[in-house]
């Protein structure tokens, strides 16, 4: 079998070898013109090196037929390609294109960190900077006149820019990969043919054999673009390229054998490397094999911790992970749980100590992993107190796990943080119990992340006999913040909260001090910031700690100022240090001593609850069923005198529940109204002032799950949904779905289908993403009469398409729309729509910024707000609830 392997990946090189140079001149064969193709995905990773040095200037690169070629994967590299200078550097690089008669136009889509000037020929067509990388950021338009034209790209990095990257795609007229009728190509030597093989990637799929016999299936293709000529599959059929796009070059599987490795496989006078880590894949292949085959023998509460080892294992192999101490550990353990398993015993019964958990989350159906402490006392008579510990920014759970217990991090050398988390110093001994969520990675614990940490408590309060009434929650950094953010959110959950160097209030950040921010963006701001939530931590002590010399100052001391004013108790230190309080916070068990006295009230007399969503609606025995506004707070504070009159103060509100613990009827006096009912009782205030309420809401109001603001969706199941229907949007509508499902170091696994493939069940169940203007999605099309924000159709010709809402009316090429509603046909939950009226339109939705109300609709003005987390009013139209 290793020998069809090898003889097929030869025959990529050879026919691109024979027919480059057969016939042709001895001129020409020292250096040809080769057509290029673009990957799949219209990536480009071929080029001509025109120059690199010092020059800054946005004078045209020279034109070069002879200059060397360079090939990268997907992202090109930079710093690697320019002589090491002091201050800026430059790189040229560009390639050939050639326009039919009349000529054409290609589009170019590109993100780069530092400068970039793009050219045809001498003419300039586009000056770009961005301190930050974005895929397919940038775009422009080249019009290709008859003939031969150098299009050519100029990078200058920024002074001491560390990391300095471009990625490439070209498109057509069509937004097809490559460059349709216009030819594109550059001038290559032999010794560049001979370098090719480094455009060809070998994807490797391990697969389940037969008796233990393990298969990988091998995929080749040219995901960053190369030579534009035939290749051959395993059967030797050649397979010609389309539109200059190449499909899979070989595809088939190969037996492992069971001890040693494959060798690398020769391409040309080069080598493609295939199985090199099987020799440390090949353990945890079986491991993961043996527990996904005994899984369900399980009870449903163990099946979270070994789903999560049997996806970790496959992420470790996936990525290639050469950590041996970590795929040692997930080995012994797999063993170990299957011996348990085979023996009639349940493998995560009985815990103590330390443990490496895992819950399967309802977003995504994935194991989400966690770390556990259970005391060595529990035995499972009474109640214990639960500490969530949340993760910094750059950290991991592990690792900030073992801060929360004072463990000074002593480790290896050139050890990295991921490292420590996995092999560091295990807690032995501790008075509570302790989990740390990895809360999706970099959520700052909203969204996916809370919805983690809360899915985290539910599964250990499943598992033990934990106490309502001590569950404390503390953290570093962006853990700090989730410290404050997560308790003022779900007021009634938290006993006490010590917060370290958290960022509580979103308007010292640089990027939002800008007058010209949209009331619906200065609500969203307070939205975010935890100081605009502060009401409801009445009945939560808080420890805010930050470093004088971690500024600006006003992260912290702007929530302290807040609490102080409400006269709530909480303490505010602030140590002569940096950013890292936490170590002499959590010193000598400083946490555990902290939150040892408290506890939460279990019916408190006072009762305030403060909300900008829909997702925080009870603290106690107060609800609020509505808001007046979407785009405002409701607030309410609400004293029990006894068990059967309230008095009230409510602001924002539409209407409200009061059900404090009793029997009987209820009086509630608010601001003077007094209103009498059995409880629960429900007042609405329809504008004429409060009163008894009767009967269901009426339709027009939020529910939880069901409306906006649009990220909202990221607490619920998602399905992305492509828009398939139309070719010259399909690969845009790919592009921008995977970016929508995949926020940028986030941890998660959202399904993504085309819209012919989505099932009654798939409706049902998920929240759908529609991706895609109705003349490319289908299930757009099928329930687009049903929405608030319409597309209409004037003509054949989609770029007369205009996005309408009432009577407003909006078109043009770049223009597009993203909008959440109740879905028609499941009214349980939301539907949102991403979609231009161009492909161009529905790319630019990549650049919606953090904070936005449950519609925007845009144009190219929209372009600056990518990576922003407000838009400043950049677009032409409002970001505000429909």
């Amino acid at each position: 079998m290793i020998s069809r392997v090898r003889s097929a990946l030869l025959s990529i090189t050879a026919l691109a070898m024979c027919g480059l140079f057969a016939g042709q001149p001895a001129a020409a064969q020292r250096r040809p013109q080769l057509p290029l193709a673009t990957g799949r995905d219209g990536r480009l990773g071929t080029f001509s090196v025109l120059g690199n040095s010092r020059t800054t200037s946005n004078r045209p690169p020279r034109r070069c037929r002879s200059c060397p070629l360079t090939i990268w994967s997907y992202d090109i590299e930079m710093t690697e390609m320019v002589r090491r200078t002091r201050g800026t550097r430059s790189l040229d690089l560009g390639f050939w294109a050639r326009g039919p008669e009349g000529g054409s136009k290609i589009h170019l889509f590109f993100g780069v960190t530092g400068t970039a000037f793009v050219y045809l020929d001498d003419e300039l067509l586009l000056s770009h900077e961005s301190d930050r990388f974005f895929e397919s950021h940038e775009h422009v338009e080249v019009n290709v006149p008859e003939g031969e034209h150098q299009i050519s790209f100029r990078f200058v990095s920024a002074e001491g820019m560390r990391r300095w990257r471009t990625r490439v795609r070209v498109l057509d007229k069509n937004f097809q990969p490559g460059g349709g009728d216009v030819e594109l190509f550059v001038h290559a030597s032999r010794r560049d043919l001979n370098r090719m093989h480094e455009a060809v990637s070998i994807d490797e799929r391990y697969e389940d054999g037969v008796d233990g016999h393990y298969r990988m299936r091998l995929v080749g293709s040219l995901p960053s673009g190369g030579l534009a000529t035939p290749v051959s599959i395993i059967s030797g059929d050649p397979v010609e390229p389309v539109n200059g796009v190449f499909k899979d070059v070989i595809e088939f599987a190969v037996d492992i054998p069971e001890e040693g490795i494959l060798p690398a496989v020769p391409v040309g006078d080069a080598s493609v490397e295939i199985a090199q880590s099987f020799f440390l894949d090949r353990h945890l292949l079986r491991a993961a094999s043996a527990l996904r085959s005994r899984i369900d023998q399980v009870s449903e509460l163990s099946r979270g911790p070994i789903q999560w080892r049997i996806e970790e294992m496959e992420h470790v192999i996936a990525h290639r992970d050469t950590d041996r101490r970590w795929r040692l550990w997930l080995q012994r353990q797999s063993d170990l749980i299957s011996e348990k398993i085979d023996a009639g015993q349940d493998p995560f019964a009985d815990l103590s100590g330390y443990n490496r958990m895992g819950h399967i989350s309802r977003l995504d159906g994935k194991a989400q992993p966690y770390q556990l402490f259970v005391p060595p006392g529990y035995r499972g008579e009474r109640d214990w107190p639960l500490i969530i510990t949340l993760h910094g920014f750059k950290g991991n759970a592990g690792d900030f796990f073992r801060n929360t217990f004072g463990l000074t991090r002593r480790s290896r050398r050139g050890e990295t943080l991921i490292e420590h988390g996995r092999h560091g110093q295990i807690p032995e001994r501790g008075p509570m119990f302790v989990i740390a969520p990895e809360a999706r990675g970099t959520t700052h614990y909203r969204m996916a992340g809370e919805q983690d940490v809360l899915e985290c408590i539910a599964d250990v309060q499943r598992r033990f006999r934990i106490d309502p009434r001590r569950i404390y929650v503390t953290g570093g950094s962006m853990g700090g913040t989730g410290a404050a953010f997560l308790p003022f959110r779900n007021p009634d959950l938290f006993a006490g909260s010590i917060a370290l160097a958290g960022y509580h209030d979103q308007r010292v950040r640089r990027d939002t001090d800008d007058d010209s921010l949209t009331p619906s963006e200065q609500f969203m701001m307070a939205h975010r910031s935890d100081v605009d939530w502060a009401e409801n931590a009445l009945h939560l002590p808080m420890l805010l700690v930050r470093g004088t010399e971690d500024v600006p100052l006003e992260w912290t001391t702007s929530l302290a100022d807040r609490l102080s004013g409400l006269g709530y108790r909480h303490q505010h230190r602030n140590p002569v240090t940096g950013h890292n309080v936490w170590t002499m916070t959590y010193a000598d068990n400083g946490a555990f001593n902290w939150f040892r006295p408290i506890r939460r009230p279990e019916h408190p007399d006072h009762v305030r609850l403060r909300t900008g969503r829909e997702r925080t609606t009870r603290n106690h025995w107060v609800e609020i069923n509505a808001r007046s506004r979407s785009d405002q707070f409701a607030d309410v504070d609400a004293v029990a005198h006894n068990a059967a009159r309230i008095s009230a103060h409510i602001e924002g509100a539409r209407r409200v529940t009061f059900n404090p613990p009793g029997r009987g009827a209820l009086s509630v006096d608010i601001d003077g109204t007094i209103i009498r009912g059995n409880r629960p009782l429900t007042v609405e205030n329809t504008g004429g002032g409060w009163e008894r309420a009767d009967g269901p809401l009426p339709p027009g109001f939020k529910r939880a799950g069901v409306s906006g603001p649009i990220r909202d969706m990221y607490n619920e199941p998602l399905l992305f949904v492509v828009g398939t229907g139309h070719p010259d949007h399909t690969l845009i509508n790919r592009i921008v779905a995977y970016e929508w499902a995949h926020p940028d170091g986030w941890h998660v696994s959202y399904p993504i289908v085309d819209d012919k493939d989505v099932t009654e069940q798939m409706v049902q169940e998920k929240t759908l993403v529609l991706v895609g203007p109705p003349i490319s999605n289908s299930v757009f099309a099928r329930l687009g009469r049903r929405l608030p924000i319409q597309w209409l159709r004037n003509s054949p010709n989609p770029d007369e398409d205009v996005i309408q809402v009432g009577p407003r009316r909006w078109f043009g090429e770049s223009t597009g729309a993203v909008f959440i509603a109740p879905n028609p046909d499941n009214p349980d939950h939301s539907l949102i729509v991403i979609a231009g009226i161009t492909p161009l339109g529905t790319w630019r939705s990549m650049s919606i910024p953090e904070l936005v109300g449950d519609y925007a609709i845009f144009d190219d003005g929209l372009h600056a707000g990518r990576g922003q987390y407000s838009c400043g009013g950049v677009t032409i139209a409002l970001l505000s609830p429909i």
